[in-house]
């Protein structure tokens, strides 16, 4: 799952093996791993990785997690930092405006809670969605990208669309290194395609890197 969305972010993209990224050569990976794979783990680790990214110079943080429920402590740490979060929506078919508050639609000007795109630009029938809460619509159906031991795979859900709108900023980011998370956020939101597909299920629209 992680070396998955690492490839998304980061793969090379001038070697002629895999997959190109979206980002690659343009950004720096800080690999912080909060959970035992499907066993999942308590908020305390994400919040010491999200503690440790701050204090070693992270920009933008990608959180491909998707069964987080509101805590106050997660809440905080969001909301204080001077980071940019990009929160995968979740694979439940879920509406988020109207479910219990999670970590993905927590109304924040640092916070972009990304949604499922199919290549026929609809959402993905297992991806949550929100007209109010779940900003941003993503490629993240059937996507190729690195796996473990160097091979090569494909995953779907919300955790590879995440990557998409992260990468996305982290270009937006190395062109203008002074943009503010929230002038980040409010560049991707101002940006986005609301297509037929897509409207009043997110309230941003798709992602447009262009």
């Amino acid at each position: 799952h992680g070396t998955h969305i690492a490839g998304i972010l980061a793969a090379n993209n001038d070697n002629g093996i895999g997959v190109a990224s979206l980002a690659g050569g343009q950004v720096q990976i800080m690999v912080l791993q909060v959970f035992d794979g499907d066993a999942g783990g308590p908020t305390s680790g994400v919040l010491d990785a999200i503690e440790y990214a701050r204090a070693n110079g992270a920009d933008i943080v990608n959180l491909s997690l998707t069964s987080l429920p509101a805590d106050d402590r997660l809440y905080n740490a969001v909301r204080d930092s001077d980071m940019l979060f990009v929160v995968s929506a979740g694979n439940s078919s879920m509406n988020l405006d109207s479910a219990l508050p999670r970590l993905a639609s927590y109304s924040l000007n640092n916070l972009i809670s990304v949604a499922n795109l199919q290549p026929d630009g609809t959402l993905s029938p297992r991806s949550n969605y929100g007209p109010a809460t779940v900003e941003l619509a993503a490629p993240g159906t059937q996507i190729l990208s690195t796996a473990p031991d160097g091979a090569y795979g494909y995953l779907s859900g919300t955790s590879m669309a995440a990557p998409m709108v992260t990468a996305a900023a982290a270009l937006l980011k190395a062109q203008s290194p002074d943009l503010t998370p929230a002038q980040l956020r409010e560049l991707l939101l101002r940006a986005a395609d609301m297509t037929p597909e897509v409207q009043n299920l997110v309230s941003g629209g798709v992602l447009n890197l262009a």
